[in-house]
């Protein structure tokens, strides 16, 4: 979540931690709103479980104003 979270404009953030992709630190990839099927802008960060730890204890910095939220979906099994 970030700071302007009650704004209508500011965009979904969301933290995918996947096992499959690479180490390579934070790198938000931004997508713009696509109305009306996708009426909200959209950043994804995607890291590896390793680098979700390294957030989780500040090791790893989440872009500015960025804090982790609610976890949406657990891991599958």
């Amino acid at each position: 979540v970030g700071p302007q979270e009650h704004d209508s404009g500011e965009p979904i953030k969301l933290l995918e931690v996947n096992s499959a992709t690479s180490a390579s630190g934070i790198w938000p990839i931004a997508f713009t709103p696509d109305p009306p099927e996708v009426p909200y802008g959209s950043v994804v960060v995607e890291v590896t479980p390793e680098e979700y730890t390294a957030i989780k204890e500040e090791a790893l910095a989440l872009p500015p104003g960025w804090t982790l939220g609610k976890e949406l979906y657990l891991a599958a099994s």
